[in-house]
C-alpha cells in the first residue's frame, strides 16, 4: 500500500537526518510491487538480485518518470516485506541463497520461525502462536478455568490450537469442547451443530475463538440462527485473526457484544500524519505509485498525462488530503522497527569495522550479509511504544499485544475498545477493569470454574477436563464428592456414603418355575416305579427274561435318577450339591445307555447271522452273555465316566460363586453353570448313544421278543433332537432360572423318552397282550426288514 511505503520513506528521512545514527552514510530504498502475488514477488526479487533497476508493478507508470526515477545501483543489504507470510517464505527462501536479510512487518506465520529454514529472516511482529499466551493469560485473569476451543483448519487455526492445548496446563486452564472447523467444506449446517456443541457445555460459556474473519463470521451467524431466547449467550475470546474486522461484527453486534481479543500492539506514528497530509503528486517524485493513489483518492484526472485513469474529471488547484477522507493503516508502527532494525544493525556494524570513521569504509562494503545478519540479532533500540525492541528468538518480533473489548455505547453504537495490554516479554497483563464491559448493563463477567461440591445425593463427574455436578446413578456410591460405582453385587446405602451388599437371589423350592419342573419329575418317578413293579411282578414270564431283567432294573434306576437330579439341580446350590450335579449330569445317561448298548450287543451276539447271507437265524455260542458278565460290562463302561468327571472335578473343583445380570441382581449359582464347560460330562454317554444305535441296527432282524431295534431307534432319535434343542437353549438362556429349569426338564424328559420307548412295550404286552407274553410269540421271526 502507499501509506506502508511512504511510512518507510518517512522513516528514513529520520534516520538519515539523525548525526548520532550512521554519520555520513546514507539510506535509500528501491520498492518493488509484488501485487500480492508469489510469481511476480519473485520475479521482482531476481531483478535487483541481478542488479536490474526500478521497475513498477502498476500498467500506469510513464517511461519518463520511470528513467527519471532509475538510477545507478547501489548496493542492496537487506528486505523489507512482504506482509504476505505465503509470499514471504518463498521470497525470503530465495534471498538465503544470497545470504541477505529479510525483515517483514506483517507475515506472522510460526512456519517462519523455524531458524534452520528460515536463517536469514526477522519480522517486527510477533508468531501467530505467541498470542496463545495473551489468550491463556486472560482466561486466568478473569478465573476462566473451564473453556470451548473453536479452531479452524488452517495452518493459522492449528498452530494456535496446539500451542494453547500445550499450554492450557500450566495456566490451570482446560479445554473440554475442541471442535475443528473445516471452512472450506463445513456447511451451514455443520456450523450449527458446532454451535449445539458450545451451548451443551452447560458449566461453560467462554468460547476460545482461534480463526480467521471468515470462519468467525460464519459461527456468529450460526449463532444468530442457534442460539434460543432463553439461552445464556457465549462469550468470545479471540485472536487477531478476526479481532477488529467488521465484517464479523456487521449484522451479528448483539452476539459479539462483551467479547475479548488480542491483536499485536500497534501505536501511532508521530508526525507520520503530517508527513502524508503535505504530500502532493507534483513534488512527491520518489514514490512512483502515489499519483495512481492521488487519482483513486479523489477519484479525479491528473493533468498533463502524468498518470492514464479511469477517471474523466480533471483534478481540482489545491486540494489535500485531509482526516475525514483518509483512513489510517494501523500497522506502520513495525514498518518503522524494521527501518529502524536495519539502521541501528548498520550503525554498530560501522562501529566495529569502520572504526568510528564517517561514510561506509571499504571492509564495511564488502562484507556479507551473514555479518549484518549477526548484528541484526543484537539490535535494540526504543520502539514507538517507548519500551526496547529486540529479536526474540532470533528472528521474531517483541511478543506485546492490545487487549480488545466489543462494546456498546449510550448512543447504541459498537465499538472495539482497548482495554489492557499483554507483555509476554516480561511476563504482564494489564487490564483496565473500569472501561471493560460484558453488557451495557451488566458489567461483571460470568463465572466459568470447575465445581469442587455438589448437594446431597449428587456428585461430581469423572469429566478429566472439568467435573460437573450430576445425579449419581442408582449403583453409585459419593466418595470424596465424585461419584463411584459400587462393586457388582452391591448398592449404596441410604445417604450413599457406602456400598452394601444386595440380596441374594436363589432357584429353590419356592421358586414356580422350580415348583414346575419339581412336579413334572415327580410324576416321572411315580411312573417309573410304577413299571419297576410291573415288572418284578411279572419278571418270570418270557417277555420280561427276553428284554433282560437285570439290565433292565439298571435301567430303571438310571431312569428314576434322571427324575431325582431335578429335585438336586431346583435347590439352592452348594459345594457339594453343585459337584454332586456336575458328576451325575452325565452319568445318568451313561449307566442307561450303557445298559442299552450291552443289551443289544448281547442279542447281537447270541443271533448271530449267516456270514453267506442267508436270513436264516443261527445261536452259537456266545461267551460273556450271563446276567453277572452283563453287569460286568456295564459296569466298566460306567466308570470310564466315572473317570472323565472325577477328573474334572479335581481340575476343576465344584463351588459356588455370584452372577449379576445386572447392576441390581445378585444370583448364587454354580460355578460354571453358565459356561459350556459344565456339559462336559455328556460327551461320553453321546458316544454310547451312537453305539447303541448301530446295535440297534444289527438286531433288527432277531426274534420278536429279543427284537428293541426300532424302540432303541427311536430312544437314541428322540434323545438327540431333545439334546440338540437343549444346548443351545442352556448356552443362550438369557436369565438363570431359565438355564437351571432347561436343565432340570431335559433331564426329566429323557427318563420319559426311555420309559416310553424301551418299557411301554413291554408293560403293554404284560398287561394288555398276555397271549403274546409266550415263548412261541417271544421267538417269532421279525418281519421288518
Amino acid at each position: 500500500g502507499i501509506q506502508p511505503l511512504e511510512a518507510l520513506h518517512y522513516t528514513l528521512d529520520q534516520i538519515n537526518r539523525d548525526p548520532n545514527l550512521l554519520p555520513n552514510i546514507t539510506l535509500g530504498v528501491l520498492a518493488f510491487d509484488s501485487c500480492d502475488n508469489i510469481v511476480n514477488a519473485l520475479d521482482q526479487c531476481l531483478d535487483f538480485i541481478k542488479g536490474i533497476g526500478l521497475e513498477a508493478c502498476s500498467a500506469g507508470s510513464s517511461d519518463d518518470l520511470l528513467a527519471k526515477l532509475t538510477s545507478p545501483q547501489k548496493p542492496v543489504v537487506g528486505v523489507i516485506g512482504d506482509q504476505s507470510s505465503d509470499i514471504t517464505i518463498q521470497v525470503t527462501s530465495l534471498l538465503r541463497i544470497f545470504k541477505i536479510p529479510l525483515i517483514s512487518y506483517q507475515s506472522t506465520s510460526p512456519t517462519l520461525s523455524d531458524r534452520e529454514r528460515f536463517a536469514y529472516f526477522f519480522r517486527t511482529v510477533p508468531s501467530d502462536v505467541t498470542q496463545a499466551y495473551a489468550i491463556l493469560e486472560i482466561l486466568r485473569n478473569f478465573n476462566w478455568t473451564f473453556a470451548s476451543l473453536v479452531y479452524e483448519d488452517s495452518e493459522y487455526g492449528v498452530k494456535g490450537y496446539e500451542t494453547l492445548l500445550r499450554l492450557a496446563s500450566r495456566y490451570g486452564v482446560c479445554f473440554a469442547a475442541q471442535i475443528r472447523v473445516d471452512v472450506k467444506h463445513f456447511k451451514t449446517t455443520d456450523f450449527d451443530q458446532v454451535l449445539g456443541k458450545l451451548q451443551s457445555q452447560s458449566q461453560s460459556r467462554i468460547v476460545v475463538l482461534f480463526s480467521g474473519k471468515s470462519c468467525a463470521t460464519q459461527l456468529m451467524a450460526a449463532t444468530k440462527r442457534v442460539a434460543s431466547k432463553h439461552a445464556k449467550p457465549l462469550i468470545w475470546v479471540g485472536c487477531d485473526g478476526w479481532s477488529s474486522r467488521d465484517v464479523v461484527t456487521a449484522g451479528y453486534e448483539t452476539i459479539v457484544e462483551g467479547a475479548i481479543t488480542v491483536q499485536p500492539l500497534v501505536r501511532h506514528l508521530d508526525g507520520f500524519d503530517t508527513y502524508f497530509k503535505s504530500l502532493r503528486p507534483d513534488t512527491n517524485i520518489r514514490n512512483p505509485w502515489f499519483s495512481e493513489y492521488w487519482q483513486d483518492f479523489f477519484k479525479q484526472q491528473l493533468p498533463r498525462g502524468i498518470m492514464p485513469s479511469q477517471y474523466s474529471d480533471p483534478c481540482k488547484p489545491g486540494l489535500h488530503i485531509t482526516d475525514k477522507r483518509l483512513t489510517s493503516v494501523k500497522f506502520l508502527q513495525f514498518i518503522r522497527d524494521a527501518v529502524y532494525a536495519y539502521a541501528h544493525a548498520l550503525h554498530n556494524q560501522w562501529q566495529v569495522e569502520c572504526e568510528g570513521r564517517p561514510g561506509v569504509c571499504e571492509k564495511m562494503r564488502n562484507a556479507e550479509g551473514s555479518v549484518l545478519k549477526y548484528y541484526l540479532e543484537g539490535a535494540s533500540f526504543t520502539d514507538q511504544n517507548k519500551r526496547v525492541f529486540k529479536f526474540y528468538h532470533g528472528g521474531d518480533g517483541p511478543p506485546r499485544y492490545s487487549v480488545l473489548n466489543f462494546q456498546k455505547h449510550d448512543d447504541d453504537s459498537y465499538i472495539w475498545k482497548e482495554i489492557g495490554i499483554f507483555y509476554h516479554d516480561l511476563p504482564k497483563l494489564e487490564i483496565d477493569r473500569k472501561v471493560m464491559q460484558y453488557r451495557r448493563y451488566e458489567k461483571l463477567y460470568p463465572n466459568s470454574t470447575c465445581k469442587e461440591h455438589c448437594d446431597a445425593k449428587k456428585g461430581l463427574s469423572n469429566n478429566s477436563c472439568c467435573p460437573d455436578c450430576k445425579k449419581c446413578e442408582p449403583f453409585e456410591m459419593i466418595q470424596g464428592g465424585h461419584c463411584q460405582p459400587c462393586p457388582n453385587g452391591f448398592l449404596p446405602n441410604e445417604n450413599r456414603s457406602r456400598c452394601v451388599s444386595i440380596d441374594e437371589q436363589i432357584i429353590d423350592y419356592r421358586n414356580p418355575w422350580a415348583a414346575g419342573s419339581m412336579a413334572f419329575a415327580l410324576f416321572g418317578i411315580l411312573l417309573t416305579l410304577a413299571v419297576a413293579f410291573i415288572f418284578w411282578r411279572h419278571r418270570q414270564t418270557p417277555v420280561i427274561k427276553a428284554s433282560g431283567r437285570e439290565l433292565s432294573a439298571i435301567l430303571l434306576l438310571a431312569t428314576l435318577c434322571s427324575f431325582a437330579m431335578t429335585f438336586l439341580i431346583a435347590s439352592r446350590p452348594t459345594g457339594f450339591k453343585c459337584g454332586v450335579t456336575r458328576f451325575s449330569l452325565g452319568l445318568t445317561h451313561t449307566v442307561a445307555f450303557a445298559a442299552i448298548a450291552v443289551k443289544t450287543n448281547r442279542v447281537a451276539r447270541i443271533f448271530g447271522t449267516k456270514k453267506t447271507g442267508s436270513t436264516s437265524l443261527t445261536c452259537p455260542r456266545a461267551k460273556y452273555i450271563s446276567p453277572r458278565s452283563q453287569l460286568a460290562i456295564t459296569g466298566a463302561l460306567t466308570l470310564i465316566e466315572v473317570f472323565v468327571n472325577a477328573s474334572w472335578l479335581i481340575y476343576q473343583p465344584p463351588r459356588t460363586t455370584h452372577i449379576f445380570p445386572d447392576r441390581y441382581k445378585r444370583v448364587l449359582i454354580c460355578e460354571g453353570m453358565d459356561h459350556y464347560t459344565y456339559l462336559v460330562g455328556l460327551v461320553y454317554p453321546l458316544i454310547l448313544i451312537g453305539c447303541c444305535t448301530v446295535y440297534a441296527f444289527q438286531t433288527r432282524k432277531c426274534p420278536g421278543g429279543f427284537n428293541e431295534a426300532r424302540y432303541i431307534g427311536f430312544t437314541t432319535y428322540t434323545t438327540c433332537v431333545l439334546w440338540m434343542a437343549f444346548i443351545p437353549l442352556f448356552l443362550t438362556a438369557p436369565t438363570t432360572t431359565l438355564r437351571i429349569v432347561t436343565l432340570a426338564m431335559s433331564m426329566s424328559i429323557s427318563g420319559i423318552v426311555q420309559l416310553a420307548c424301551l418299557f411301554a412295550p413291554k408293560v403293554y404286552i404284560v398287561l394288555c397282550k398276555p397271549e403274546k407274553n409266550t415263548r412261541t410269540g417271544v421267538m417269532a421271526q421279525h418281519r421288518s426288514r
